[in-house]
């Protein structure tokens, strides 16, 4: 499902029409909080928050407390997608409590998640991390691995919010590596995140890359958000290029397809947006920044994805030295060993083979 989301939504849809799933049962409220959840990967808000509504007015009146808890469990997902944070710590906490009562490890990871969000927005780092460990150790007892790889990935976020780029990359490397041991492959978000730890580490052409890979599994998967945030990120990219109109082009495509969405930044890459953002405004005019916003908000994702994947990116002045002239797929290595990976470990996060990885190791070279 993780792949062909649009192919499970039509799957869901079909199966809510058969006759015997027409009625108000638990199998209805599974297959909506299956419908939901795809919804929300797909940037169908309106659709998403219709299926978890009835979920959970399911769960009420056939009186099924675990059910309506499944249901807004879910929700967070909704929350955390829109970038709607202002969930009250008291009405989160009390969900959490009622998840624990009812044994639902699902819905409590969830809600850990939500409540360390909301934690950063209001800049206490030290809670949401505290969140974040308590979901960890929810997600390593129950042996949820799927739920490991998105806190670990949190986590990540966590650290990049506050300029621990280094440590927020190993984190991301690690739930990558989950992701592929469960046969998800490239998980496009950890692909985005990564390549704003290529920025901090004043690597603007593997950050290039990855952004536009994560471009091409969005898209492949049609996530709108996902597509937006990577336009924004590429912006950054020029940024740090020192090609400020295009930088400025792209965040405003960025953000208005954002707003289409009824959506806004995530949270943990506004750091490194502001960062670049500063950088390109301080390289224009106010008129000249002006007018690229202006050309950016009228281009459609379609072209501005056309102007990411098929122009390449202008090149900074030539480095000829040895570490500059590796190929992406030895970079990729490199880095992963470096972070101290075995061989097993890398190729499980970059979906190769052990024997790719040791080939290509064993071609590096060497200080």
């Amino acid at each position: 499902m993780h792949k062909r989301w649009g192919e499970a939504r039509a799957l869901l849809r079909r199966v809510l029409a058969l006759p015997g799933a027409r009625t108000a049962g638990r199998e209805r409220a599974k297959a909506l909080v299956g419908l939901g959840t795809v919804s929300v990967f797909l940037g169908d808000l309106e659709t998403a928050r219709a299926c978890f509504e009835e979920t959970i007015a399911i769960g009420s009146v056939i009186g099924d407390e675990r059910l309506a808890m499944e249901g807004r469990g879910a929700s967070q997902l909704l929350h955390q997608f829109a970038g709607d944070f202002s969930l009250r710590e008291d009405e989160a906490l009390s969900m959490l409590e009622d998840a624990r009562r009812v044994g639902h490890t699902w819905g409590e990871a969830r809600t850990l998640e939500m409540l360390a969000q909301v934690a950063a927005s209001h800049a206490d780092q030290a809670q949401a991390a505290a969140y974040l460990t308590d979901a960890e150790r929810l997600a390593r007892a129950s042996g949820d691995s799927w739920g490991l790889a998105r806190v670990l990935e949190a986590m990540g976020d966590l650290k990049r919010s506050i300029g621990e780029h280094a440590l927020a990359g190993r984190l991301y490397v690690q739930s990558q590596a989950l992701y592929a041991k469960l046969g998800l492959g490239p998980n496009p978000a950890v692909i985005h995140n990564l390549g704003y730890v290529d920025l901090a580490a004043s690597d603007a052409r593997s950050a290039a890359e990855h952004f536009v890979q994560a471009i091409a599994l969005f898209r492949r998967v049609g996530d709108r958000r996902g597509t937006a945030e990577c336009l924004i990120g590429i912006g950054c990219v020029h940024s740090a290029r020192g090609h400020a109109s295009r930088a400025v082009r792209l965040f405003a495509a960025g953000h208005t397809a954002l707003d289409a969405l009824g959506t806004h930044l995530w949270p943990s890459n506004h750091r490194d947006y502001e960062r670049w953002l500063a950088a390109a405004r301080g390289r224009l005019t106010n008129a000249a920044f002006d007018d690229a916003w202006q050309q950016g908000q009228t281009l459609s994702v379609e072209a501005a994805v056309a102007e990411c994947t098929a122009d390449r990116l202008p090149d900074a002045p030539t480095d000829r030295t040895p570490a500059a002239q590796l190929t992406r797929r030895e970079r990729e290595v490199a880095s992963l060993v470096a972070r101290g990976l075995s061989n097993r470990q890398v190729a499980e996060a970059l979906v190769v083979t052990e024997k790719t990885v040791a080939t290509t190791s064993s071609a590096l070279p060497r200080n």
